[in-house]
């Protein structure tokens, strides 16, 4: 029982803190200027009497719920903006002394050999996919190709892993198809976080 729990407690935990982050640094800056229960007109007694009225407990669940849905607000509003100033920043010539760089570079670069070795295994195995790829290698050849005719080819292809992952490089921009995964991967987690295996939950754990 506690097992199935704790994703969701994990799942709120930091729209929370940093909810009360937020509300206790309002607090802090404008709280001086909210008068006392005796002195409080207008909307403010209203709140007062509310608060009287349903009791700590009560209270004490209304402001957690205002935290969390801050928290979510504040914490996506904060990722985004992270994110997009990140980018910015290794779009330029700066970008390379960036903390995200090289972790960026070594996700894509893992994404695009994954991506050429799935291809790899599917020319081997697809043999419309494997013409289609002799193909665009017969009609814009390399320097140095080589095989001649789309027998040779393709009788390389069905030899040689390395010729494989040359012929996918050569047709293929998997450079492309490693940014369309890139830009999924939030939707990558959320299937991820739907699946309820040891492998999701180590993900959502860490």
């Amino acid at each position: 029982m506690l097992v199935t729990l704790l994703p969701g407690v994990r799942e709120i935990r930091t729209p929370l803190t940093v909810g009360y982050t937020w509300l206790l640094a309002l607090w802090l800056a404008i709280g001086h200027r909210i008068p006392e229960p005796d002195r409080a007109y207008g909307l403010v007694a209203d709140v007062y009497r509310l608060a009287h009225a349903a009791g700590l407990v009560a209270v004490g669940i209304a402001v957690s719920v205002g935290a969390y849905i801050v928290g979510v607000i504040a914490t996506q509003l904060g990722l985004s903006l992270t994110y997009a100033v990140g980018d910015a920043i290794r779009r330029t010539p700066a970008g390379a002394i960036t903390p995200g760089h090289n972790r960026e570079k070594r996700a894509t670069d893992a994404i695009v050999y994954l991506v050429v070795t799935r291809l790899a295994e599917r020319l081997s195995e697809d043999e419309a996919f494997r013409g289609k790829v002799i193909e665009q290698l017969i009609a814009h050849p390399p320097p140095d190709p080589p095989a001649e005719t789309s027998a040779d080819c393709e009788g390389l292809l069905l030899a040689s892993l390395w010729d494989r992952h040359w012929a996918i490089r050569r047709t293929v921009e998997v450079e492309n198809v490693a940014v369309q995964l890139r830009t999924d991967h939030f939707g990558i987690l959320w299937r991820l976080r739907g699946v309820s295996d040891p492998a999701a939950l180590e993900h959502d754990r860490l």
